[in-house]
């Protein structure tokens, strides 16, 4: 490449007429260091220091610029990559332009000098694959920013791999807020644009543009994606016009770095969630995300006169809320795809959605005759299930035949838990139908003493929740909850029960009383307790102990606070109903981590399911409710293919498993002979409880072709 002329000689006086940071000597002492050895080295981070701190650009970074675009071709690939990312810090920052340039001509020479990077830089980024896919945004979003397009400035504002929210900034009213659940669209989630002439694209954009129609065609980020993908090509082939949408910007953001490698891929997914728009809840203006990360200078607010058209040109601000007297929209404060062609098969998604269609082959293991089913859980320690129903009673079954092990425990129940006590003994305790609570030794089937007759307020729910050495080492006082389960911190586990008057207990299964009431809420009942167990995630050590209500009150308490107290950070109410929800009847636990947790599951009276961890953060798009908004009775999470999960919804009203790929963003119905009353996971096993037994499913999905039987 021939040096770029126009640019300030590095013996020049004029350097002194210029500002750094802390010291103009010291910035070209560190430049004619990196000019000179044509490496980066030792002094680069130094040169960095003087070029920007805290946003601020100095007349250094301007006049530097040049000479280092100049050494860019002899460095290595990743010192490349290190130096078209900070160049992109500085020119969103403003060093693309002189406050006042020292001399004619050196303007000209830093546009002339960016005009070249931005080629050299989209070349490296298609070679250099080595980089942690995290930082591949922050390098195409460079690569924007050397285009000229102000979505590159959303590189101030990116938030790292793990995190489950970003911030923005309102354009208009400057409000800061947060946009959560920005992971994993499950369509396009802005217009496709048409840009007309092409001819002005450089030949690296249009091979970039070559490469995501190759990453399209490969299906990198699973089915459905075509539109996005289509979309990215054309911003590319454009060679990423000043005057395209931000949204579609960063789709070609986000397609770019699906282009990087398959480890790639889950990251590409969260990035394209950015995509859409965004309503401030403080001036009630739309904008495009990536105008609200990136600071929103130029950022125009987004027309809402399309927004109750779900085809309209407004995607994902509104969406529809089904009522008892009709259909409402709701505004939502994150972003919503657009609809895509394909939907599920059986259950045309809500307004605004479209799931694409899941493959689903199912292969029965084994059948286990007997009377209704109404709740399942796993023995601790053992290789067998506890079996619940309103008829049969409770009884334990072997997990590899579905034969019973044993005479029946006790009459019908609601609810079952297993526990293993300090000796290593596993115990089941069972809310009976008639509000008891029981208690068996499970290796000997025997009764234990110390049931708890039925009362005024009969159990609903139990949960296993793990007590280990506070995590927290704040003082407390002697007396009150801290002081009531300071014994019981030692690693070992007790039963929590809910109650029809919204009173979550928990009792000690040694002695089978009760130790201590964690919370009350009056009027309302404890419809499902969920256990989420931290074992190997230090210092987080206990469990979260998730609790339901049929509205849209989620608690969360951490048994490894000193103090005990319910989480502060359970999802609000608001972000619940956000996403579809209104009654919230039942919760799951993801066998795998997506990210930094395990996530919770939150199955909804209404068929509508969300993702979220128990720090109030929603992961991912939710499942929107089928039409007829069918009621969930059981919910099961197994392993997925590659990293992912599946889920699994029943629902007595219909003999139908519902299979969702949150990470796929894909569904299906999976047709039953049986009606379903209650799932269970045991391994990658699926046991379901129905009106006859068990049955007992191994589900394959993303499969060739799909094979549904009727089971």
């Amino acid at each position: 490449m021939p040096e770029v002329a126009a640019k300030l000689p590095l013996d020049s006086p004029l350097w002194g007429r210029l500002s750094a940071c802390y010291s103009v000597e010291n910035a070209i002492a560190r430049l004619r260091e990196i000019v000179a050895t044509r490496q980066l080295g030792e002094a680069w981070s130094g040169l960095c220091d003087e070029m920007l701190h805290q946003g601020s650009v100095y007349g250094v970074s301007s006049a530097a610029i040049p000479h280092l675009i100049d050494v860019a071709p002899h460095l290595p690939a990743a010192s490349r990559g290190d130096l078209w990312i900070e160049i992109g810090f500085l020119v969103t920052a403003g060093a693309d332009r002189f406050p006042s340039a020292p001399a004619p001509g050196l303007q000209e020479g830093v546009t002339a000098a960016l005009g070249a990077a931005e080629a050299l830089a989209v070349r490296d980024f298609q070679a250099d694959a080595g980089r942690a896919s995290s930082e591949d945004c922050y390098y195409a979003l460079a690569c924007v920013a050397l285009a000229g397009h102000r979505v590159g400035r959303a590189m101030w504002q990116f938030p790292s791999a793990n995190a489950g929210y970003v911030r923005v900034d309102c354009p208009g009213c400057e409000a800061t807020y947060s946009v959560d659940g920005f992971a994993d669209p499950l369509a396009l989630p802005c217009p496709v644009p048409a840009f007309g002439s092409v001819s002005g694209s450089t030949a690296t954009w249009r091979d970039a543009a070559s490469a995501i129609e190759r990453a399209g065609r490969g299906q990198v980020l699973g089915p459905g994606w075509d539109g996005f993908f289509d979309t990215a090509r054309r911003v590319a082939l454009a060679g990423v016009p000043p005057q395209a949408p931000p949204g579609v910007v960063w789709c070609l953001v986000a397609a770019m770095v699906a282009t990087r490698s398959e480890a790639s891929a889950p990251w590409a997914r969260t990035l394209a969630r950015l995509a859409g728009h965004v309503r401030c809840p403080r001036c009630d203006t739309v904008w495009a995300i990536a105008d609200a990360m990136g600071g929103g200078a130029g950022a125009e607010p987004v027309s809402v006169a399309d927004d109750q058209d779900p085809d309209g040109g407004l995607q994902g601000v509104l969406f529809q809320m089904e009522h008892d007297g009709g259909t409402a929209g709701r505004r939502s404060g994150g972003a919503w795809p657009a609809p895509v062609a394909d939907e599920v098969a059986g259950f045309p998604p809500a307004p605004g959605r479209r799931l694409a269609s899941a493959r689903v082959a199912a292969r029965v293991l084994w059948r286990a005759d007997g009377g209704a089913v109404d709740a399942l859980t796993l023995v601790a320690g053992r290789e067998a299930a506890v079996a619940a129903g309103g008829s049969e009673g409770v009884g334990l079954r072997n997990m590899a035949s579905g034969s019973r092990t044993g005479p029946l425990l006790a009459s019908p129940a609601v609810a079952v838990a297993s526990l293993t006590l300090p000796d290593g003994t596993a115990v089941i305790a069972a809310a009976g139908d008639d509000g008891s609570l029981r208690w068996w030794d499970a290796p000997a089937c025997r009764p234990l003493d110390g049931a708890a007759a039925a009362g005024a307020a009969p159990v609903l729910s139990l949960a296993p929740v793990l007590m280990p050495a506070p995590v927290l080492t704040s003082a407390s006082a002697p007396g009150g909850l801290a002081g009531r389960l300071a014994g019981f911190r030692d690693g070992r586990t007790v039963l929590a029960a809910g109650d029809a008057d919204g009173v979550v207990r928990l009792w000690d299964p040694v002695t089978r009383v009760p130790v201590t009431t964690l919370f009350q809420r009056p009027g309302r009942r404890v419809v499902s307790l969920t256990a989420v167990n931290f074992v190997n995630q230090p210092p987080w050590r206990g469990t979260d102990l998730v609790a339901v209500y049929n509205d849209l009150l989620v608690d969360v308490w951490q048994s490894g606070s000193v103090n005990g107290t319910l989480s502060a950070r359970s999802p609000a109410a608001g972000k619940l109903a956000a996403v579809g929800h209104r009654r919230i009847i039942g919760a799951g636990v993801s066998p795998r981590r997506l990210g930094y947790r395990q996530p919770v599951l939150l199955a909804d009276r209404n068929g509508t399911v969300s993702m979220w961890e128990t720090f109030g953060t929603r992961l991912s798009d939710p499942l929107p409710p089928d039409p007829a908004h069918r009621e969930i009775t059981g919910t099961a999470i197994l392993p997925g293919a590659g990293d992912g999960i599946t889920v699994v919804t029943a629902s007595r009203a219909d003999r139908n498993l519902r299979i969702w790929e949150p990470q796929r963003g894909s569904a299906a119905l999976l047709p039953l002979s049986i009606r379903p009353r209650c799932l269970l996971t045991a391994g990658d096993a699926l046991v379901i409880g129905h009106d006859d037994g068990l049955l007992a499913l191994s589900l394959t999905t993303g499969i060739a072709e799909s094979h549904r039987h009727h089971l």
